[in-house]
């Protein structure tokens, strides 16, 4: 092992990183005691990549049993980060692990990056700079002068980072919440940076530019896409694509798997088919490494193109790669006999590869990137356990990223957002994109191959440019947390706060208990306070109504009372001194 890692990693790479290896067994609390694992900062369980998937996720199960047994006796609270392939194994895993552990489903999580790429060609570049600790990431702080500025301008106010979302005090990570939603207090920002000490807040003036005029936003289309090899996730990936695509869609599906068992295998992993309606499944049955099963199918007609590594070759990495690449070869022959090469940009293609060795041959072959886009999967498992394993919250916003309901990164062509004519920064281009409740995170040139040519976060916003033939790389999409996506109307929450007082008062009858109302009472007021409202809680609400009844104790309606008046002579100080000033 150590002279595998020599060879593999040089010194100028490790940056003084020591590695100290060990034999033992991972099940056996013992040995984890020997390598004090409770003074551990964070522990990654890696998960057996060539074995069955329920043997290795067994194992990974076994594991984690006893790493959290021996944290309990040491009473540690290390992060543990556990990679699994089913993701039928994620519940028994939070049984044992509860909120102590970090579960990643490598499967899953690709499946669905693949698919959300092959329809956005360069968009897996995208995900490639922000996963991974050579350029920007996912950095989450506090920034208690912050509070009570609207998302929508702290984007100049943190000129080296791009803000995408928050960290609600309650925990809740939202992404790209409504640019009028003001930062409150005890919540924390969430940004792509170079470095966590690389970015600050500052005082900046407001970026204002004109509202775009005469631009048609782009409709959804309807796809066809070919669906080469058959993944153990395939239940998770219809679903995703169900979700993401227009009505009328087709997915043709061509594997070695019998027709007459796709379905039975979908519906055993809990897949209603009959709920299915954006897609339609197409089967087709064959070796999509043999020409002249591929000939008998529409090449020319689709509009994306999936080749993935087979379950039924998964445990043969350079044999699972070369299948792929041959059948991605194929592919493009027959389109360019067909109709010619002018197809290729019409069909984008997404390749599946699980050896770095085949990552390393691929890259140095132009012709094969010109043709087609290739994932490492195996790399990009890495590099989420690693940012995993350094703070628990990215796996939450990958979750959402890639989870088909939510924000999302898409590609967009500029030409949505501004006229040809246009000069303008980053900045205001960013303001603009927000009229489109969108959030601006960087830009891609062609061709997207070139690493250079994916740019996240760039670090001269104020610099004036045209944006011809230049793609945007947008967050977008449906909030997954409404109620903590904007603030509510203060009004709102004022008649809110004063419908609680009432029923805290008339309790007789209630199934609620006096604390409950109570509690619901004091997080209303809680939120008022932290958002500085200046209103005054309604008339009514304490004066003019009648004493509690039971079964609300005099003692607790006290302990409610007393905050609520002194709110309301906070809110009425204010407003005198409000008056006098606009007196004077």
């Amino acid at each position: 092992m150590e002279q595998e890692l020599d060879i593999n990693i040089d010194m100028v790479t490790r940056k003084g990183s020591r590695f100290v290896c060990r034999v033992g067994s991972t099940m056996n609390m013992l040995d984890l005691r020997r390598v004090s694992v409770h003074k551990a900062k964070s522990i990654i369980v890696m998960c057996d990549s060539e074995g069955e998937p329920e043997a290795a996720d067994a194992a990974v199960v076994r594991t984690v049993l006893s790493l959290c047994s021996t944290m309990s006796v040491a009473n540690s609270n290390t992060q543990i980060v556990a990679e699994i392939r089913d993701v039928d194994s994620k519940r028994v895993l939070k049984v044992i692990g509860k909120e102590g552990v970090e579960i990643v489903v490598s499967h899953d999580i690709v499946g669905r990056l693949m698919i959300m790429s092959v329809r956005q060609p360069g968009l897996a570049k995208v995900y490639e700079e922000v996963l991974g600790f050579e350029g920007d990431e996912f950095y989450l702080q506090e920034w208690p002068d912050a509070v009570g500025i609207p998302f929508g301008d702290l984007s100049e106010r943190f000129p080296a980072a791009v803000p995408i979302g928050i960290k609600t005090s309650e925990g809740t990570i939202v992404l790209n919440p409504a640019k009028s939603r003001k930062m409150k207090k005890h919540e924390e920002v969430l940004v792509i940076a170079e470095d966590d000490d690389s970015y600050e807040l500052v005082d900046a003036k407001d970026v204002i530019v004109a509202p775009a005029d005469g631009l048609d936003p782009p409709r959804k289309l309807v796809e066809k896409i070919l669906f080469c090899g058959w993944r153990r996730d395939a239940r998770d990936i219809l679903t995703l694509l169900n979700d993401l695509v227009a009505p009328g869609t087709e997915i043709h599906i061509m594997c070695e798997v019998p027709i007459p068992d796709r379905k039975d295998l979908l519906e055993s992993s809990g897949l209603v088919l009959s709920e299915l309606k954006n897609i339609s499944l197409v089967h087709h049955y064959g070796n999509t490494s043999a020409r002249r099963e591929l000939d008998r199918l529409p090449i020319e007609q689709f509009t994306s193109c999936l080749v993935v590594a087979d379950e039924m070759l998964e445990k043969d990495l350079m044999g699972s790669d070369s299948h792929c690449i041959t059948t991605l070869l194929l592919v493009r022959d027959i389109q360019d006999i067909r109709v010619g090469t002018e197809l290729f940009a019409g069909c984008p293609m997404l390749c599946e590869i699980l050896d770095v060795q085949t990552q390393k041959t691929v890259m140095a072959n132009a012709s094969l990137t010109d043709m087609c886009e290739f994932v490492q999967t195996n790399e990009m498992v890495s590099r989420i356990l690693a940012m995993v394993s350094e703070d628990g919250s990215v796996n939450t916003i990958l979750d959402e990223l890639l989870g088909g309901k939510g924000a999302s990164f898409q590609l967009k062509p500029a030409s949505i957002y501004l006229q040809a004519f246009e000069e303008m920064s980053f900045l205001q281009l960013g303001k603009r994109v927000q009229d489109q409740f969108e959030l601006l995170v960087g830009y891609q040139k062609s061709p997207a191959a070139l690493s250079e040519n994916t740019v996240v976060n760039p670090r001269n916003k104020h610099e004036v440019r045209f944006w011809k033939d230049v793609k945007l790389i947008v967050l977008t999409g449906e909030p997954l947390h409404p109620e903590s996506h904007d603030n509510p109307d203060h009004n709102t929450q004022l008649s809110q706060l004063d419908e609680a007082i009432k029923d805290m008062m008339f309790a007789g009858g209630r199934s609620q208990d006096p604390e409950l109302r109570e509690s619901k009472v004091r997080n209303l007021l809680k939120v008022l306070s932290d958002e500085g409202l200046d209103e005054e809680v309604p008339q009514g609400s304490i004066g003019s109504l009648p004493p509690p009844t039971p079964p609300l104790s005099p003692e607790g309606w006290a302990k409610v009372k007393a905050p609520v008046h002194r709110h309301r002579q906070v809110s009425a100080g204010k407003r005198k001194q409000s008056r006098a000033s606009s007196d004077n």
